[in-house]
Parts: C-alpha cells; structure tokens; sequence
C-alpha cells in the first residue's frame, strides 16, 4: 500500500510536494500562534503580578503613616501635662503642653493642627503648624466646631478607641482653606480620672504627606496611579482638576461617574484586578488601622492603578510584527525545502539527517548542564567530558589518567576504586583538584557505575560541581561565630543562657570564675536552681521575667562551688522560654558602697548623678556630676521638680510603680531613660532611696544614678549578634541549633513530630556573577520575606550559610512538611524579586526519628535537596 502511494506521488509531482509542505506550514503557523499566546499570557502574568506588587507597596505606605498618626493622638492623648491640664485649666500647664506639642509638631512636620475641644464642641487648646513655626492661637481666635461632623461622630467613640475623619479639603470659618490643604483628623475621646468625657483630643494630619508617600511607594509603575474614597471620588487622580470632587458637589470628578463599570468592581471587591477596554485595572482596599472602628464613614480608601491597553502587551505586540516575519520566510523555506525534497526524497537521507538531529540535541542537552560530566573506562582513563569539564581541564584531559588530576587527593581517589569492582554503586566526595590554569578548586563529585546492556562494568559516569565559594562562605561564617565566641569568653562580666526549666544552656568562663568553678563546662548541662541561695529567689525572679519579658539590675545572692554565697547583679532578658543575661559580681561594689557612706563628704568628687528632693520631688540639691551629665546647671535644676529629665519614653505605669515603691518606703532601682538639657537621651541606672526622720516618716528621697548609655548599647548589640543573621533578620546557625535541642528534647518528651526543611536558591551563584553581590543580598532579604509570610509562627526560621536557609517546623510529620514545603517553593516561584523578576528554589527534607542527632536530621534533608537540584531543580527532594 505504501509502495503504491510513493508511486502515485512521483507521478504526481503537484500532490508530493503538498504532502511535504502543509505538514510544515501548519507547524509553522502553529508554533508561531503558540508562541504569541505564551508570551501574551507570560506579559499579562508579570504586568499583573508586579502592578499588584507596586500596589501593595503603596498601600502599606498608607497603613504606616495612619499606624503613626494613630500611635501619636493615643500617646499625646495620655501625655501627663495634658492630663493635668484637662483636670486643673491652669495657663502655667498651657505653656508646658504647648512648647511640648510645638516640639512633637516640629519633629512630625505633618501635623496642621492640636487641638483639645470640649464637650460642648468649643476649641480650649489649638496650636498650629504655620509652614514649620508652630504657633499657640490665642483664646479669643479659638472656634466652636460643635457642627462639624467630626466632632459628632469621634464624641460617640469610647475610651482607648481612635477616630479618623473623612480625607477631604480643611475648612475654617465654615470655608474651604485656600490654598487647598487636604486634611486627615484623627481624634479620641478625652476621659477625666471619674470616668466623664471631657471632649476629644484631635490632631488635623496633612494629607499631602500622605499622598506623597503614596506617590512615591508607586512611582514604579508605568501606568495611572489613583487614590478613591468610599464613594469613588478622587483623593490623588492622573489629573489634579479631577481632584476632591465631592467638597465642589462635583459628581462628575469621580470614577462611578466617569466609568461606572469599572467602578462597580472595584467598591464590591477587597482586591483585585480585571481586564477592559481601558487596560489592566489593579486594586486594592485600605481600612482603617487596628483599634479603629471600620464602620467609620469615609475611613475606606481604594488604591487603583489603571496600566493602559496601549502598555499591556508592549512586547506581545513587538513578538507578533518578528513571528509574522518568521511564518512568511518560514512558509518560503517550506516550500522551497518540499520542492527540493520531492526530488531527493531518500529513506537514507532521512534517517542520516533524523541522526543528525538527534545529535545535536544532545550535544545541546549536554552543553547546557551547569556541571561537568566525565566518563572514565575500566583503564581509569578519561574518555569523554562536555565542555565544562574541558574547560575546566582542558582539552587534553581525554585519554589521561584520572589518577593524574588527584593530586595530594590519593585517600579521596581510593573512594572511587570500589566502582569498578561492583562493590559500591554510587559514592559522593569532596577533593580539592588543579585546574587547567593551576589554580585549585574544590569540586563536589558524584560518581556512579556504568553498565552495558548485559550488566557488566564498562567505567564510571562523574558529574562534578565547583563549590569553592560556597566552601570560603561556610568557612567565613564559622569565623564569624568564632570571633563572637571570643568576645563573649574575653568579656569581664558573666554571660548565660539557660530554659525556664532550669536547665543551664552555657555560661562563660567569667561566670564559672565568678562561682569558683575551674571551667564553663562544669556549670553546662546542671541546675541552675542549684546556684541560688534562697531557692524561692528563683521563683520570684522567673515571675517578674515573665511579666516584664526583661529585668535590669537584679540583685540577688547565688552560691559558688563551695557554697559561699556570692552578691550579684542580674540582668535577663526572657525570650521563648530562653533566658539570657549578664551576671556581675557585686562583691566589690559592695564594698565599695561601705566606703562612699563612710566618705560621704566626697560625694561631689563622685561621677554618678546625686540629688535630693522632697516628698514630692522638689529638688533641693544635686552634685556636680548632675550638672555635668545632665547639663542642668544648680541654678536650672533646685528649686525644680525632677520630671525635668523625663524623655516620655517611659508610660505612666512605670513613674506608678517608681512612686508606689519608694513612697512604701522601699529603695527603687532600676535604668532610666532620661533627656538631657540638650535633648539628647540618656541611659541612667538610677537608685533612689527615701530618707527617713527619727519616727521612721518620709521627708524626702535620695537618687544617685550612673550614666550606662555604652553599657546598654553593648548588652543590646551582644544580644542581637548572638541570634539575629545581620543581612536578613531572620535567627543565625548558633541560635538554630540552640533551639533545635529544645525542640527535639520537646518532641522526645511528648511524642510529637519534629520536622526539617532546607532550601537553596537555584543559581545563585548565576545572579552574584551577573547582577553582583548587592543585588544578591536583596534577593536573599526577599526571599526570608516571602518564607517568613508562607509559615507559621511556631516554625523555627534560620539562615544556615550562603543562599541555604532552614527551617524547623515542630508538630510536623512528614507528609506536612512536603506540603509545606511545596507551598514554599510556588511562594517564591510565582514572587517579584527585585531587579532580577523571578527564581526558583530546591528544597529538602526529612523527619527526626527516634534516636537521631541533629546530625542525621540535617543529613537527609542535604540529601534530599541534593536529589532535587540533579533531577531539575525548583522541586522538593526527600532522602528516604
């Protein structure tokens, strides 16, 4: 049958070459048509994801500044010399509050108006931002805004709650302001100390700021960036005679009005985006911050950015003009190739040129791997490598021996030998081998058997990765951490870390010297009740941790090796069950003390901050070092109260419960921040004790602080050093492996599952050599992003070295985990990443088992994200 067919079309010269050509023409035609679609799709896909991207950016911009308008009406709101004022109408209190406000508005440099307006709607406080010289307005110039309804709706809110008003143009007088000023007033109810409300408290927020910050969050996008209210108005429009529409009953300047389709997607959506004649419409919803009624009218924004029609498939557009170019000379070539075909239509000719093909696709494949590919006969010799393996040792490496390249690596070699033998099948190695150039390199092998079809050992199959860098990152890490161990053990004070259980974590060996033991690993591993000397010590010192979350300057007794007691101080911090601090032995200052109360008379030579006042705080003498560290001057500070050192980082429970203890009769201690004359802040670890007459009555208190500003700075950034990876934030390899053994301690006590994922970006390497190591830090601070919004807050999250990063998910089994970790790998895979666009991740994982270590837990899952990167990469691999 097939004869006669080739017959009829030799006859048939016409028919054999259609028969040869449509094939081809409608491949042709086809693929271009596929391809258009594709990159239509891929255009749309990534205009999509990064407009909404841009949006987002833009949104929280908004949420950041509202959260900070928010934070500031709620604490001047419950500032002390407001307060008082609210309670007494004294005008003295009027000008602390107001050079106080005009300090905040000066530093702020987005808030318009303060003001305080009674309950009867009348203005009884007002400063005003005056273009960066904020003025006190005098009495007879304040308004009644008892009609505005602002005030209406924020005199319904309850106490602690915070209003924010419609985003419109600010009127006064009932007139709108000239030139525009768009205003946000964010208000709270005024609360006297019976519980009455006494008005509200309300700050006029310039709404240009805000929309700056919009502006500039978005200024990515090359489409119409557009800010709407509730009602479709324009707050920032592509033009600005669109604008505030709805203060002009102006129905016409807004988007229902002027797109009434598209407007009806958008106010019944959260978020979205959608397709019209106009382009790609991306939206989102803004709602007021926590805390803030969301049925508050106006207080619902849309942010929408519209990408024109003409912007949306600018290269799908660009792809067409080349495919139609390709489908016209491809149909030529087709029709020459048909016509050139029919007269040499050969079987031979066929399957040489099929050959031929087949060829170079593998060719193609085998240049295209990243890695190098060896072959080696039964002689040990090499026969074949692709082109990175000759480039790496050259052309003249066929035919010589492996041996020759295992310079110095002989026992690494010998691994290799079992391969040939059958004895082994597989084996992986790590050896350090010459390059062409000379240079050493250090190459990750992973060797296997070769068999023909009858099963008998032809040679090995090599493939080979340079993982010199990833070698000198690993070892500069372990250098980091070496130098941070070194400053904790050279340090003069004591350092720990142990559980809520007691269990002591470590310690260095400034503390075993301190309690007389020879070495840290004598202390590492006991009880840290052991050490007390009143057991109980310990309970209250846990509790108070525990509602503090940090305690400073604890002092207590703890005993040494041979149960003498020992005098410290005790600073902690609690964090997940983990405390950690500094220990300082207080013996000398003990003795110290004994010596400054026996020379009392010199302590206007001391450099710690010493005054005295009365009952009330009224000071009546200071030393010298208080003017010196303090900058107030004798002068400036008798006769004044103490407050004026407070900085108002400190809330009203903290100066209450300084009060209530000294006023017991109780000695206070603990670190201030204080403000000095300047303005700058200071760190003061301050004691103060109350003097007392001769029928034990309070008639006034002693301070005495030290300024510990260094001190603190060094205690915070030792703590951050010891836990947090300084480029992404997230916890580093020391503390990983600290809370991996209280969580496998957990898993083991109670049964429940514990498991492990390890990830590594695919090509990494690739984007440090092409775009450079800063954008190669951004793309690792993106991707803890993208991880950290994609698990849970249980989960244990760790930058191990390089581009891996793990993360320990407790209460986890092994199909959980392989779902988490394949949520993982879409996240990033479908993420924008800066300046790059997109990449792709290679995960592993495994499970702990009963008796495993550490050790054998992170084996498998570097075993199986070594499976996942051979087969293909951006897939999760699992060692079983």
């Amino acid at each position: 049958m097939l004869k006669k067919f080739i017959k009829c079309c030799r006859r048939n010269f016409f028919i054999q070459i259609t028969v040869l050509f449509l094939p081809i023409a409608i491949g042709i035609i086809g693929i271009a048509i596929y391809s258009y679609d594709v990159e239509k799709k891929r255009e749309y896909t990534f205009n999509a994801s990064n407009q909404f991207a841009i949006l987002n950016m833009g949104k929280n911009s908004i949420r950041q500044a509202l959260e900070r308008v928010k934070y500031d009406v709620q604490y001047l709101s419950h500032y002390h010399e407001f307060e008082d004022y609210v309670m007494t109408g004294s005008s003295e209190k009027v000008e602390h509050l107001s050079h106080d406000f005009k300090f905040v508005m000066e530093n702020r440099r987005v808030y318009d108006q303060i003001r305080w307006i009674d309950e009867t709607g009348m203005e009884r406080f007002r400063i005003n931002f005056n273009s960066g010289s904020p003025a006190l307005v005098d009495v007879q110039n304040l308004q009644n805004k008892k009609g505005r309804y602002y005030f209406l709706d924020a005199m319904r809110y309850s106490e602690g709650e915070t209003y924010f008003s419609l985003f419109d143009l600010n009127v006064e007088n009932e007139k709108i302001e000239i030139p525009h000023k768009p205003t946000i007033r964010s208000a709270t109810p005024v609360i006297d100390k019976e519980g009455h409300k006494k008005g509200i408290f309300i700050i006029n927020y310039l709404g240009d700021e805000l929309i700056h910050k919009f502006i500039d969050a978005t200024s990515l996008s090359h489409g119409d960036v557009m800010l709407l209210n509730d009602k479709g108005y324009w707050l920032k429009g592509v033009k600005k005679s669109d604008e505030w529409g709805f203060m002009f009953n102006r129905k016409d300047l807004s988007l229902a009005e002027r797109n009434p389709s598209a407007w009806q997607r958008i106010s019944k959506e959260e978020e979205g985006e959608f397709v019209d004649e106009k382009g790609l419409w991306t939206f989102m919803t803004i709602h007021p911050p926590a805390n803030v009624k969301e049925g508050t009218e106006g207080s619902v924004w849309k942010a929408v950015i519209l990408l024109p029609a003409a912007k949306l498939y600018t290269k799908s557009d660009t792809l067409f003009s080349h495919l139609s170019v390709f489908v016209v000379l491809g149909l030529i070539a087709a029709g020459i190739g048909s016509f050139t075909l029919a007269y040499l239509y050969r079987k031979k000719q066929l399957i040489l040129k099929e050959l031929s093909e087949l060829h170079q696709r593998t060719e193609g494949i085998l240049r295209s791997v990243p890695d190098m590919i060896m072959q080696v006969d039964n002689d040990k010799r090499y026969t074949w490598a692709n082109h990175v393996g000759t480039e790496f040792f050259g052309e003249e490496v066929i035919g010589k021996e492996a041996s020759f390249y295992f310079e110095g690596e002989q026992n690494t070699y010998m691994m290799v030998q079992p391969l040939l033998t059958g004895e082994n099948h597989a084996v992986y190695v790590e050896s350090w081998q010459r390059r062409y150039d000379g240079e050493k390199r250090l190459l990750a092998w992973w060797c296997q058997t070769l068999r023909d079809e009858e099963g008998i050992i032809t040679g090995i199959l090599s493939t080979a990765r340079d993982i010199t860098d990833e070698y000198e990152i690993q070892k500069n890490l372990q250098e980091s951490e070496k130098k941070y161990k070194t400053l904790v053990e050279n340090s003069m004070v004591g350092i720990y870390r142990s559980d809520t259980l007691g269990n002591i974590l470590y310690v260095n060996s400034a503390l075993a010297k301190i309690l007389s033991f020879d070495s840290s690993d004598d202390l590492i591993g006991g009880k840290s009740v052991l050490r007390y000397k009143n057991p109980e010590e310990r309970a209250i010192f846990i509790e108070k941790l525990y509602k503090a979350r940090y305690l400073n300057n604890y002092e207590m007794e703890l005993l040494d090796k041979y149960g003498v007691p020992i005098p410290v101080m005790v600073s902690a911090t609690l964090e997940e069950n983990v405390l950690s601090g500094m220990i300082i032995d207080m013996r000398e200052i003990k003795e110290s003390r004994k010596e400054i109360e026996k020379l009392s008379k010199a302590v206007e030579q001391v450099d710690d901050i010493v005054y005295i006042t009365d009952k009330v705080g009224n000071i009546s003498y200071v030393n010298e070092a208080y003017s010196r560290h303090t900058g107030y001057t004798r002068e400036d500070a008798i006769g004044n109260n103490s407050r004026i050192s407070k900085s108002g980082i400190h809330d009203r429970e903290f100066y209450k419960e300084l009060w209530t203890t000294i006023l017991n009769g109780e000695v206070y201690r603990n670190t201030l921040i204080n403000r000095k004359k300047n303005g700058d802040l200071y760190y003061e670890k301050k004691t103060i004790t109350p003097l007392k007459d001769d029928n034990h009555h309070i008639v006034g208190f002693i301070s005495t602080g030290k300024d510990v500003t260094q001190e603190t700075m060094l205690h915070q950034e030792v703590e951050r050093i010891a836990t947090i990876d300084s480029l992404t934030g997230i916890y580093n390899r020391h503390k990983f492996e600290e809370l991996f053994i209280l969580e496998s301690e957990r898993s083991r006590r109670f049964g429940h599952p514990l498991s492990m994922i390890m990830i590594d970006i695919d090509h990494f390497k690739s984007v440090n050599d092409t775009y450079g190591h800063n954008v190669g830090d951004e793309v690792l601070k993106h991707l803890a992003n993208v991880a950290q919004e994609n698990i849970r807050k249980i989960d244990i999250f760790a930058r191990w070295g390089g581009e891996e990063f793990l993360i320990l998910s407790p209460d986890t089994d092994l199909e959980n985990i392989r779902q988490l970790a394949e949520k993982l790998r879409t996240a990033v895979e479908k993420a924008v990443f800066p300046t790059i666009g997109h990449i792709t991740i290679s995960l592993g994982i495994s499970t702990l088992g009963k008796d495993d270590s550490f050790s054998e837990l992170f084996k498998r899952a570097d075993h199986g994200l070594y499976y996942a990167k051979e087969h293909g990469r951006n897939q999760v691999g699992m060692f079983t």
